[in-house]
């Protein structure tokens, strides 16, 4: 069995975790699975390699930048770098190099998280589609794994996005409004379901050890506040983190600042919040390579306050209430799947919301109720990823057969 996962990467330690999570369920369903992935700056060989992770080939990110630009926009273009490369390949290239030709791949699981919208290019859209195509015409299941899709207001985008769900035989949408937005491309289809983020259901965490002496609350800042959620926060998104850090450090807890990406924007703004907090001696800055470390530290913590979504599912698929500052639709549709929804702060609120969440969190009976309610989601949002998993395994073995 040979799988390529689409979208999933090392420099964002929620796409790493997707990955994993993926790679994990593929190898434990198919003991001899050959999983690959697509090169690029986010993905190193010393990350794919640690994971016995292929690369697949051909593929645009190894091409020089004005190729691959020309190859985005041209089939023809696309068709003869497509063929030179398979040329220059050697015979056993898999084998000796670790490349995957995407003509001997059976399947294709596309994990992108968020790349299918109005907040990105066109271009990813026409990608998608046109991998998605040379899978169905060989007749090889396409799943688009749970994501966030829309707005599609973009009407190249659109058509592009359109394209690629016509050759997809499952595609999911994370939440209810990523669903009805595919619904007005698409239609009302059997191929296109509901099902919560995969990471949910990965294995607990082992207990982490760097977790400060006394209890502590996570705050994971996210630099595409500044940009992606400009319009609706503005310049105000580090102050409030920075008021939420102050009430929690006044309280005598100590406020642990997540880094969960590898862009150095999310440290830059660590860094920030650390030296201008009144408290900075009660502030630790966590990091670590591994996205089930990071999982496991924050399980540890009393609350969450961010804006990386990723950090926010690891917070409360463990149990641990998370209040979410974001930029799209996935943040909200997140809190109502866990039967949190109160847990938002949006833009438009006054920071005393912010501040009175926090402690409310604080408040151990509070946060005692939250999590019976998270234990409650937990298990029943689990059982809904089984089931998609169920779904994809029957739809890869009668292809197979």
């Amino acid at each position: 069995m040979r799988v390529e996962i689409r979208g999933g990467g090392f420099e964002n330690k929620g796409g790493e975790l997707m990955l994993r999570t993926c790679s994990a369920r593929l190898r434990d369903r198919y003991s001899e699975c050959r999983i690959a992935i697509e090169p690029g700056i986010a993905s190193r060989y010393e990350d794919r390699a640690r994971l016995g992770l292929g690369c697949i080939y051909p593929s645009h990110p190894l091409y020089p930048r004005l190729l691959r630009s020309m190859v985005i926009r041209s089939g023809v273009v696309a068709a003869t770098a497509n063929a030179v490369s398979r040329w220059l390949a050697p015979p056993d290239a898999d084998r000796a190099l670790g490349l995957m030709d995407r003509r001997r791949c059976d399947a294709l699981l596309d994990i992108a998280g968020y790349a299918y919208g109005d907040k990105f290019t066109w271009y990813k859209s026409k990608i998608a589609a046109d991998v998605a195509s040379q899978y169905a015409g060989r007749g090889k299941p396409v799943v688009f794994m749970p994501q966030m899709f829309g707005p599609f207001e973009n009407k190249k985008l659109a058509d592009a996005f359109k394209r690629a769900c016509d050759h997809a035989n499952l595609i999911y949408a994370r939440e209810q409004q990523s669903y009805d937005m595919v619904v007005g491309l698409i239609g009302k289809d059997e191929r296109l379901r509901v099902s919560p983020d995969i990471t949910i259901a990965s294995p607990p965490p082992e207990p982490c050890e760097e977790t400060p002496s006394k209890p502590f609350a996570c705050i994971v800042p996210n630099e595409r506040m500044a940009d992606q959620g400009r319009k609706e926060w503005g310049d105000t998104y580090l102050f409030r983190l920075r008021a939420a850090i102050d009430k929690i450090t006044s309280s005598g807890m100590y406020a642990a600042v997540v880094v969960h990406t590898n862009d150095p924007g999310d440290a830059e703004m660590a860094e920030q919040l650390r030296q201008q907090a009144s408290e900075p001696d009660r502030i630790v800055v966590f990091r670590d390579p591994d996205p089930y470390a990071l999982k496991a530290f924050i399980s540890q913590s009393r609350f969450l306050v961010g804006s990386r979504f990723h950090s926010i599912v690891a917070a409360l698929s463990t149990g641990v209430p998370a209040v979410a500052l974001g930029w799209a639709h996935k943040y909200e549709m997140l809190a109502g799947d866990f039967a949190v929804s109160e847990l938002q702060h949006r833009g438009a609120d006054p920071v005393e919301h912010l501040l009175g969440l926090v402690e409310q969190l604080m408040d151990s009976k509070e946060n005692d109720k939250f999590r019976v309610v998270l234990k409650e989601s937990g298990d029943r949002l689990r059982g809904q990823v089984e089931t998609m998993w169920d779904d994809i395994w029957a739809l890869i073995d009668k292809a197979a057969a």
